[in-house]
């Protein structure tokens, strides 16, 4: 059975792994190579190959922030959030952090009232389909 041509092949799945390794560890250079090589080998057309790569930029940004803080250093972490906000459109914006709350509430099998609630008009107001709102409502509201 052949597979479908949108579907990312084995290469492609190992190097977006190595992308997201390499920036976990504070590679930040090794992690963007890796990233423009997925989308490179990814996209199908020039407009394809833009969206991929705000896409990782946005979430490689807030990912960064997101260790930053962690790690204690709130200088660099409202840096790289300012970052985003004046390189990456509003709607991808959303989309960075929607993703980043579904993940941590399928991770955790809730979220508060108020973030559950923000989740809920995140993703309506990105017009996401039912399967990805199934996703939302499977996550307790607390």
């Amino acid at each position: 059975m052949t597979q479908p041509s949108n579907a990312p092949n084995e290469f492609e799945t190992q190097q977006a792994r190595a992308a997201g390794d390499a920036l976990r560890t504070g590679d930040t250079d090794r992690s963007e190579r890796l990233a423009r090589h997925v989308v490179a080998e990814g996209a199908t057309s020039p407009e394809e190959e833009l969206a991929m790569s705000e896409t990782l930029r946005a979430a490689g940004l807030f990912q960064r922030a997101t260790m930053a803080a962690e790690a204690g250093d709130r200088a660099e972490h409202d840096r790289l959030l300012d970052e985003m906000a004046k390189t990456c459109p509003p709607r991808l914006i959303t989309q960075t952090l929607a993703a980043a709350m579904l993940q941590a509430g399928q991770r955790t099998g809730w979220l508060t009232a108020a973030q559950h609630d923000q989740l809920t008009g995140w993703m309506t107001q990105l017009g996401m389909g039912p399967e990805i709102m199934a996703m939302v409502a499977a996550i307790e509201r607390r």
